[in-house]
């Protein structure tokens, strides 16, 4: 079962500018990725020094734990004090199980000599110097 748990936060860096908005991005950012395993990015307002808006992601096998985990993270984050927290929201994605290929059977090469020789699906630079 593949469950995708979401999230966004927005912090109000209107106190900051937008060096200091970076800075404390990337201390908010580190600090989280230190302690947990989640993919954090800044996805919205980068050249707005009043908002920090990041999305957060987490990849697990049930619903309930990919909610826990978000919400842990969310709950670190807000701790830290960096800057106010003005919205958060967050969504559980469950896939379900996975019985059909993610791609067609057609485009599936067996052996890599295979992908080599179909020049079409994969661009190769004929430029490069061979080694």
């Amino acid at each position: 079962m593949l469950v995708v748990a979401v999230a966004r936060i927005v912090f109000d860096a209107s106190a900051f500018t937008l060096k200091e908005k970076r800075r404390i991005k990337r201390s908010l950012v580190d600090r989280t990725r230190r302690k947990f395993i989640v993919s954090i990015a800044e996805i919205e307002d980068n050249d707005n020094p009043s908002l920090l808006t990041l999305g957060l992601s987490y990849v697990s096998n049930s619903s309930s734990h990919a909610a826990s985990a978000i919400d842990h993270v969310l709950s670190y984050m807000e701790s830290l004090y960096l800057a106010p927290l003005i919205y958060k929201e967050r969504e559980i994605l469950d896939f379900g199980t996975l019985n059909d290929p993610l791609w067609d059977e057609v485009d599936d090469f067996s052996t890599w000599e295979a992908v080599k020789n179909d020049r079409n699906t994969i661009p190769f630079d004929d430029n490069k110097p061979k080694r």
